[in-house]
């Protein structure tokens, strides 16, 4: 069995940029390298990405993210330096024997401590690469298949400090994780991207503490899923549901010689219309 991440590397401890760049703040940085499963056509394919984590203000971060997977058995006609034109995101090559499929993305978030350490975050992010000016310029941008979130978080919505509050938007593009090849973002069955698809999410979420050991939860949403560009069903999925839940904080066993143990609770109903894309509705308990 693979490890899909067998390679990372990280600053342990923060650092500036060079020049005048270090007025961005202190900065982190992660760096990955691995091999994916071989249940697709390009087996074992490659998958690369970096993130850089700024903190230009105390209560303000800012980040880039870069991710691409490439290479696979018989989709891998480059050499040594086309390898790594790829693994770092520099240079991504051409479909013809090498495709690839990439995602930069680029975050920020924002904390109020006087609104009782309220945060504000979004991001938007880019899949594979939309070439305008390639003809004249060779440029490439990320900003084909645009998907977005925004969100705020308040974890002191009550002056207690027990009661958090949360909400989140979501909109993925149309065309968000489609592929005429093998490179899908899974791996040993397991989806690496965003489980949505394409479509849109609004998500509200409250939570309080009971006697600092107990949680109660509670999640509200809607959400819709189009159908692909390239499908050939009209109809749109919505669907609407909540749900309640209890979370205990670890506790000790005696009787186990002080191991650990924590549990959660928690019931759930939605309702969908036009479940996948069909004449069809469906409602769910559980």
């Amino acid at each position: 069995m693979r490890r899909p991440f067998p390679r990372r590397v990280q600053n342990i401890h923060p650092g500036h940029l060079p020049g005048f760049l270090r007025y961005l703040g202190l900065m982190r940085c992660n760096a990955f390298l691995g091999q994916l499963d071989d249940d697709r056509v390009f087996a074992h394919p490659w998958i690369a990405g970096q993130i850089v984590a700024l903190k230009p203000l105390p209560d303000l971060d800012l980040g880039v993210t870069d991710a691409i997977a490439f290479g696979g058995r018989g989709n891998d006609d480059y050499g040594i330096g086309g390898f790594f034109g790829r693994a770092t995101g520099i240079d991504t090559g051409n479909p013809d024997g090498a495709n690839t499929n990439s995602r930069v993305s680029v975050y920020t978030k924002l904390r109020f401590p006087s609104l009782r350490g309220t945060e504000l975050y979004g991001e938007i992010l880019g899949e594979d690469f939309y070439q305008p000016f390639r003809k004249k310029l060779g440029v490439k941008l990320p900003f084909k298949s645009p998907s977005y979130s925004l969100g705020a978080y308040i974890p002191r919505l009550t002056r207690d400090g027990l009661t958090d509050g949360r909400v989140e938007w979501t909109l993925l593009d149309r065309n968000y994780s489609t592929h005429s090849d093998s490179l899908y973002w899974t791996n040993d069955g397991v989806l690496m991207g965003y489980p949505l698809g394409p479509g849109g999410r609004v998500d509200w979420g409250l939570g309080r503490w009971l006697s600092l050991r107990y949680k109660l939860e509670s999640d509200l949403y809607y959400e819709f899923h189009e159908p692909l560009a390239s499908a050939r069903a009209s109809l749109t999925e919505r669907g609407a549901g909540f749900r309640f839940g209890r979370v205990r904080l670890p506790f000790k066993i005696s009787r186990l010689q002080g191991a650990m143990a924590d549990f959660e609770l928690a019931a759930a109903a939605d309702y969908v219309r036009h479940i996948n894309y069909l004449k069809a509705d469906s409602t769910r308990v559980c």
